[in-house]
């Protein structure tokens, strides 16, 4: 399915709490979604609710793209995207968590560590 990109089923429904066949009828049509498959779908697949129910009037939230791209002054590669993606439907426990991993120790910054390194 399109908006699930290469997450599998499989993978889905762990993230979800649901069964990997509720995906399948889910993307197939042969279940309505719950909200929180919808919302999950719709911040995975950077598209808006009503297009994912309806297919009509696309809408992408690029207002969050574009706001990494002015950050960074280039478009966001896709790997930044699905990671953006993964955090934006993240708990808020599992987002703190990402930070603190992320986040450089004591006081070094992680972009000009890389940079001498390379």
């Amino acid at each position: 399915m399109e908006i699930r990109g290469s997450l599998t089923q499989g993978v889905i429904a762990k993230q979800m709490g649901i069964s990997q066949n509720m995906v399948y009828r889910y993307e197939q049509g042969l279940s309505s979604p719950s909200f929180e498959y919808l919302a999950w779908a719709s911040r995975h697949g950077g598209v808006a609710i009503d297009w994912i129910i309806t297919g009509e009037n696309p809408k992408v939230f690029a207002d969050v793209y574009a706001k990494a791209q002015s950050r960074h002054g280039a478009p966001i590669s896709d790997a930044q995207r699905e990671l953006l993606v993964l955090y934006e439907g993240a708990t808020k426990e599992i987002q703190d968590a990402a930070k603190a991993v992320l986040t450089p120790r004591n006081g070094g910054d992680a972009l000009k560590k890389r940079k001498a390194s390379a």
